[in-house]
């Protein structure tokens, strides 16, 4: 007569996931997986754009190859300048220019003051000003946006360190990989997630009840099915043309604060800190601390690897937090210091260091003292 076997559970008391169940949760893996590939991506080039678009003004964008000027620019952070006439800079501008001590380099460094036809230069992260004096002739612009991390492919490739640079560009070419798949595939656009494929009676419509021992199961009619699907595709679209949009606000950092300027000081001598330690904190944070005796400085700079400053702290502060920062880190060790400031131009450092390594995946990650 064409009546339909009824569906029966295999064991009263123990339910079993159906087909269109286990179909569902592979459908959310699936999408969860495709749209965090696509927010990825959305971030990479609205941040690219940033970097790319202000060519078209003829303005100049350079990456930075060195820590110099840490903690406000990053090696691997992409920088863009615009033309500016001599005569509107002025001490604490980061200028661009042609370096006169490595011609055919460019050099970035934060405007001590004007020297005669030319400009006092120094690196945020270095002792002592630069040797050579940066002819107005060599000015190429001011530094007016950082777009962070972009720059890093080229940074390691200039360096060779491929042993970074390789697993980096296979991450991203698979988070391209991941945002070009589909989010719903064909059959589950035909099916729907939690579609069946239980028979039922004739003149019975999809989504009406079918009689089950005395019981009734509803089935969903596969046009909610298709309403559901277009919901969650509409969803990932809203979603991803706004992490398109976020990453100007987000990344795209204007920096043009001035340095405080020296202010006049009696004979004193510049002593380092003292006692340095590091302790690990339970939320994944290191905390370096030490001890200072001497005059009051105007700061103190926590120092990475010798060569750039993580941070500016206050005269009266004498422990640091270290967070993980970067996109990827792989247990990473850095050798911390701390040095006095007793003015811009007079400083004192401590040959003691402590060593903090970092593990980060996506600004995820630790930081603990070694």
């Amino acid at each position: 007569m064409g009546s339909a076997e009824p569906v029966v559970d295999a064991a009263p008391g123990h339910p079993q996931h159906s087909a269109g169940e286990i179909g569902a949760l592979r459908l959310w893996g699936r999408l969860c997986g495709v749209l965090t590939a696509r927010a990825i991506l959305a971030l990479i080039l609205g941040m690219t754009f940033w970097a790319v678009a202000p060519l078209v003004l003829g303005w100049t964008t350079t990456t930075v190859m060195t820590g110099s000027m840490q903690p406000a620019i990053a090696p691997g952070d992409l920088v863009v300048s615009r033309p500016a006439s001599t005569g509107d800079l002025q001490s604490g501008h980061v200028l661009l220019g042609r370096d006169p001590d490595h011609p055919g380099r460019l050099r970035l460094h934060r405007i001590v003051r004007r020297d005669g036809n030319g400009f006092v230069t120094k690196g945020d992260a270095n002792p002592d000003p630069d040797s050579s004096l940066l002819d107005s002739s060599a000015v190429i612009g001011v530094g007016c946006i950082r777009v962070p991390y972009v720059g890093t492919p080229i940074l390691l490739a200039s360096v060779g360190d491929f042993g970074r640079l390789i697993p980096l560009v296979a991450a991203v070419g698979l988070v391209v990989w991941l945002s070009l798949t589909p989010a719903v595939r064909p059959t589950q656009r035909e099916e729907g997630p939690t579609s069946t494929t239980h028979s039922h009676p004739p003149g019975r419509k999809a989504g009406g009840r079918v009689p089950v021992d005395g019981f009734s199961r509803r089935i969903r009619a596969r046009s909610e099915c298709r309403r559901h699907r277009r919901l969650l595709e509409t969803s990932g679209i809203a979603l991803t043309l706004a992490l398109i949009a976020l990453p100007g606000a987000a990344f795209a950092e204007p920096f043009s604060a001035s340095v405080r300027s020296s202010g006049s000081f009696s004979a004193a001598t510049a002593r380092p800190p003292d006692a340095l330690s590091c302790r690990n904190n339970a939320d994944g944070t290191a905390t370096v601390s030490w001890s200072y005796t001497g005059q009051r400085p105007l700061d103190f700079d926590v120092l990475v690897d010798g060569r750039g400053s993580l941070a500016r702290v206050g005269s009266d502060t004498r422990e640091f937090v270290i967070k993980p920062s970067s996109p990827f880190s792989f247990g990473r060790t850095s050798v911390i210091r701390i040095r006095t400031n007793l003015t811009r131009d007079w400083t004192a450092g401590t040959a003691m260091s402590v060593n903090v390594t970092t593990t980060t995946l996506l600004w995820f990650g630790v930081a603990r003292c070694t």
